[in-house]
């Protein structure tokens, strides 16, 4: 009787065993998802601030043309404005030789 009682208890002891295990198991398999969850929204939110940061250079990028756009076609706009009024005082210093000349050859005539 004595072999069956140490049986029963090693039994006994074999199924704790067994079940402190699956309690192991179970909580390393736990873990480990919790980690993979943790590395997949890290992830995320690496993604996502990547993509901003992408988002703001591109836009900061953008206004710097648009400045640049601006700031050369002010710069076309007053060499337009040279290249005409120097043409005018051209054409308005020949009229007033034309003019001169014709005034003298009407005196001379």
């Amino acid at each position: 009787m004595g072999q069956s009682q140490v049986e029963r208890r090693i039994a006994l002891q074999l199924l704790q065993v067994r079940l402190e295990k699956d309690v192991i198991r179970n909580n390393r398999l736990q873990r480990e998802q919790q980690c993979m969850q943790r590395r997949l929204k890290d992830f995320d939110e690496a993604l996502n601030l990547e993509a901003e940061v992408a988002r703001l250079t591109k836009q900061e990028y953008e206004e710097q043309c648009q400045k640049e756009l601006a700031r050369h076609e002010a710069i076309a706009a007053e060499n337009q404005n040279a290249k005409y009024m120097k043409h005018f005082n051209m054409c308005r210093d020949v009229s007033g030789y034309f003019l001169a000349v014709k005034i003298e050859f009407g005196f001379i005539n």
